[in-house]
C-alpha cells in the first residue's frame, strides 16, 4: 500500500498540489480511485501506471486517510477484505510488528469466534461439516458463552465474529450472547443461513451489531434448492427485505450482505445474484471458493470464464449497476482466480490470513 505522509509534509507544494500548495480534488479523487481498485499495488508501480512520484502517492493518500469521505468510499474496493486487514494492521502497528517478528503480541487476540451451534435445518452442499457426525458435540451454556465474551473483552478483545459452527439462529443462545458482545463494545458479526431472522426477539440485537452476514449461495428459488438442499428461498428472501427495512427505518448501523460460495453450478450467475442482493436491499456481496470441492472441479476454460466474470462484476459495481452492494472478493480460489490479472503477485495469502486471525 502507498505509505502514510505527515501532516507537516502535506503543507509543503508538491506536483499535483495548486499554486498555493493545496491538493488539487481531482487528483486526490483520481488516485483514490486507482488505489481503491487495486489496493494490492505496491506504491512504486502504482506511480508508475500513474506517471507520479512516490511522494505524490503518499501525499494524497495522506489526505484519504485523513477524509472520512474518502475512507467510507474505501469500503466500495472489491478487495474489501484485504483493504480491511490492511487497515485493521496499519491502525496497530506496534502489535503488528511484534506479529511480523514472531513474538507474543499484546493482547494476544483481537477477534474471538464463538460456535455455539451443533444444530443446522439445511444441506448446503458446500458445507465443510455436511459430513460430520457433529450431534454428539458438547454446546457451551448461555453463562458460560457470556463469561468466556467477558474474559476476552476484558483482556483487551476488539471483534467478535457468531457462527455455528452450524446455524447459530438456532442456539438458544444467541441473543444473550449479541447482547453481551454488544455491551462491551465488541465489533459483532453474526454469519448465518437466514432462516430464522424473522425471530422479533433477534431484531434490537441485530440492529446493535456490526454485520449480518447471510449465506445465500443462489440467485432464484431453483437455485437456491440445488444449493441449499431447502425450499427455503422465499421464507430467507422475505426475512432480508424485513431486516432491511428495520435498519432503514431506524438508521441502523449494522451491515447487511450475502455471502455467494462459488462453485461449477452456480458461478454463471454470480452477476444475478448481485442484482439480487441489490433488490433485497443489501450492502455487500462476498465472493468466496468453496472448501470441500477438489480444486480441479473446474477445467480452465471455466476457471478463465470465472475470472472474467469477477471482472465484469468490479467494472459493473463501479459504474453503479448494483446500487449500494459493495463487492467483496474474500479469497483467491486457492491460486485459481486472480482478478485483473494482479492480485497474487504482489500479496502473500498465508501472510494476510495468519495476521487477520490475530
Amino acid at each position: 500500500m502507498p505509505g502514510i505522509a505527515s501532516g507537516d509534509e502535506l503543507s509543503q507544494p508538491w506536483p499535483g498540489h495548486d499554486a498555493s500548495g493545496e491538493v488539487r480534488v481531482a487528483d486526490v479523487n483520481h488516485i483514490h480511485s486507482e488505489i481503491m481498485r487495486r489496493p494490492f499495488l505496491p506504491s512504486r508501480e502504482l506511480a508508475s501506471q500513474l506517471g507520479k512520484s512516490r511522494e505524490e502517492i503518499r501525499r494524497v493518500y495522506s489526505v484519504i486517510r485523513s477524509s472520512p469521505e474518502h475512507q467510507q468510499a474505501f469500503a466500495a474496493s472489491p478487495f474489501h477484505y484485504l483493504t480491511k486487514a490492511l487497515g485493521r494492521l496499519s491502525h496497530n502497528q506496534p502489535r503488528t510488528r511484534s506479529l511480523l517478528l514472531g513474538e507474543v503480541p499484546s493482547p494476544l487476540a483481537e477477534t474471538l469466534e464463538l460456535f455455539i451451534s451443533s444444530n443446522c435445518n439445511v444441506y448446503c452442499k458446500f458445507c465443510y461439516r455436511r459430513d460430520e457426525d457433529y450431534q454428539g458435540e458438547r454446546i457451551f451454556s448461555t453463562d458460560e458463552f457470556v463469561n468466556i465474551i467477558n474474559e476476552f473483552a476484558d483482556d483487551g478483545g476488539l471483534n467478535m465474529d457468531v457462527s455455528g459452527g452450524l446455524e447459530p439462529l438456532l442456539s438458544p443462545s444467541i441473543c444473550q450472547t449479541l447482547q453481551t458482545g454488544v455491551a462491551r463494545n465488541l465489533r459483532v458479526n453474526l454469519y448465518t443461513i437466514g432462516n430464522a431472522l424473522h425471530s422479533l426477539k433477534l431484531l434490537e440485537p441485530l440492529m446493535a451489531i456490526n454485520q449480518v452476514r447471510v449465506s445465500f449461495s443462489a440467485h432464484d428459488r431453483e437455485s437456491y434448492k440445488q444449493m441449499m438442499g431447502v425450499d427455503q428461498y422465499d421464507r430467507v428472501t422475505t426475512n432480508l427485505r424485513m431486516i432491511a427495512r428495520h435498519k432503514k427505518e431506524r438508521k441502523a448501523p449494522v451491515g447487511l450482505g450475502m455471502s455467494f460460495v462459488v462453485t461449477r453450478e452456480n458461478y454463471k450467475h454470480i452477476l444475478d445474484a448481485m442484482a439480487l442482493a441489490r433488490d433485497l436491499g443489501m450492502g455487500f456481496f462476498d465472493v468466496r471458493s468453496v472448501s470441500v470441492s477438489p480444486d480441479d472441479a473446474f477445467n480452465d476454460g471455466e476457471w478463465n470464464e470465472l475470472r472474467d466474470i469477477l471482472d465484469e462484476a468490479i467494472v459493473r459495481q463501479g459504474a453503479g449497476d448494483f446500487g449500494e452492494v459493495q463487492l467483496s472478493i474474500s479469497d483467491n480460489f486457492n491460486g485459481k482466480v486472480d482478478p485483473n490479472g494482479a492480485f497474487l503477485k504482489f500479496v502473500d495469502p498465508d501472510l494476510i490470513n495468519s495476521l487477520v486471525y490475530y
